[in-house]
């Protein structure tokens, strides 16, 4: 099976899709996120399906890249996976190899020498065609890459963000990998997974990372205020100190984890309240 991977800049907003061979139609997918999708198909060390073996297995239906064909039945999903396992494990040792260089501050020549090396030590094999960004970051331009196996993809995406001066870097929310242009970028994306557990009001739409953080900051801020002792009540020093601590926590890093356990928090205190009003 042959990939052609297509990547277009227009007006500052970038485009990218895939196209299988034999396929008509072109599947859109995240740029940014892609990278960061695909190490999340790595599932544990375990025995696969009909397989005596214990390994790594992988849940392909869950990447753009890797989902079987929709004309290839449910009951081959087995076969395929073992068609396709040696070549995603390639695609992971290349990535990761890849993922401790993209981060440097080394000079781009040093990098697209890096880059050639690790082509050729995992057998990776790419057509690149490339337009205009070369020579403007801030003009139109376009890339066209055709890939033979996944790993050749995956090749491809990681070139187009090492020639565009992508980071690879760790979502301060979801803590799963996304490109950004520069280091200072803290949310990814993607729709969050973070959800108020005692919020009466029903999820109407899931929504971005950042957007997530500052709605659940307002609404923690809005509890805390809510369910605050008086000052002259014998728990408000331990309330006051506990909070602080959650705050600080979230200062470092507002993260789904931290998130919940400040929330659970004001919810134990709303539930002690409740008795005492009894």
């Amino acid at each position: 099976m042959s990939y052609k991977v297509s990547i277009a800049k227009n007006e500052g907003m970038l485009s990218a899709d895939i196209q299988r061979s034999g396929a008509v139609v072109f599947e859109e997918f995240d740029l940014y996120a892609v990278i960061g999708d695909f190490f999340e198909i790595r599932a544990v060390e375990g025995a696969l399906e009909n397989h005596h073996e214990k390994r790594v297995s992988f849940n392909l239906q869950e990447h753009i890249f890797t989902k079987m064909p929709s004309k290839q039945k449910q009951h081959h999903y087995f076969y395929y996976q073992e068609e396709m396992y040696p070549d995603i494990q390639l695609a992971f040792r290349f990535a990761k190899r890849y993922l401790s260089r993209i981060n440097s501050s080394a000079h781009p020549s040093k990098m697209e020498n890096a880059f050639s090396n690790i082509l050729k030590r995992y057998h990776v094999d790419i057509h690149i065609q490339l337009n205009g960004f070369l020579t403007n970051n801030h003009a139109d331009s376009s890339a066209c890459y055709t890939c033979t196996k996944i790993s050749d993809v995956i090749a491809a995406i990681l070139h187009y963000y090492m020639v565009n001066d992508f980071k690879l870097i760790k979502c301060e929310h979801c803590n799963r990998y996304f490109a950004a242009s520069t280091r200072k970028a803290k949310y990814c994306p993607r729709l969050s997974p973070y959800i108020d557990a005692f919020s009466q009001k029903p999820v109407k739409a899931r929504r971005k990372c950042e957007q997530t953080v500052r709605n659940a900051m307002q609404q923690l801020s809005r509890k805390r205020y809510r369910f605050e002792p008086e000052p002259t009540d014998k728990e408000y020093g331990e309330f006051a100190q506990a909070c602080e601590e959650y705050v600080n926590l979230l200062n470092q890093k507002h993260s789904i984890a931290n998130l919940t356990a400040y929330n659970e928090y004001l919810e134990s205190r709303k539930r002690r309240r409740k008795k005492e009003n009894r």
